[in-house]
């Protein structure tokens, strides 16, 4: 239910847009090449459901480093059966443009921990908001602006760093079960 959504007893809710340092930015329209250069090309498909890269690594025909990525930067597919599908660049992904069904966000570490809010964006809140908004018009989608007014719980950075660290040693412990 929407009211879920947008209520915490611990935490203030504050709109995605407030812990971003500029605006969304759309993906390149460039193809996608089998020629491999040293600037891997990101897609929508090459995004695994954890936030990793598959391995199929393909570059794009043409470079525009207005979409290189940089460390932290957060990619979230605005159109297709995967919106809302998440990915929170890394360095050691080697250097990556993305692709156009993917917007960018850079956010604000002073604000929020980009690691936080990628995994939050893993949550069934987060999920429940993406069915509530995206527009089922041919393809599913929801374009950059919109996600600006998704609704987080964020607490302090100091909190938000406590509540990662549990995160990732649980995410560490079902990865050795398995």
């Amino acid at each position: 239910n929407k009211k879920e959504i947008m209520t915490s007893k611990k935490f203030d809710i504050v709109s995605f847009g407030t812990t971003l340092l500029d605006k969304p930015k759309y993906g390149s329209n460039s193809k996608a090449s089998d020629k491999i250069t040293d600037t891997r090309y990101v897609r929508i498909t090459d995004i695994n459901e954890d936030g990793s890269l598959n391995d199929e690594i393909v570059s794009s025909e043409k470079f525009d480093k207005q979409y290189l990525l940089e460390e932290n930067d957060l990619l979230i597919a605005r159109s297709g059966n995967t919106v809302g599908k998440t990915f929170l660049y890394k360095n050691h992904f080697g250097k990556c443009i993305y692709a156009g069904y993917l917007v960018r966000y850079r956010i604000n570490p002073q604000i929020a921990n980009p690691d936080f809010i990628f995994f939050y964006s893993k949550t069934k809140p987060f999920k429940l908001w993406i069915n509530s908004k995206q527009r089922v018009s041919g393809q599913p989608n929801i374009n950059g602006q919109e996600y600006l007014s998704f609704p987080i719980p964020l607490p302090d950075i100091k909190t938000q760093e406590k509540i990662l660290n549990k995160v990732i040693f649980l995410r560490k412990e079902i990865k050795d079960v398995k």
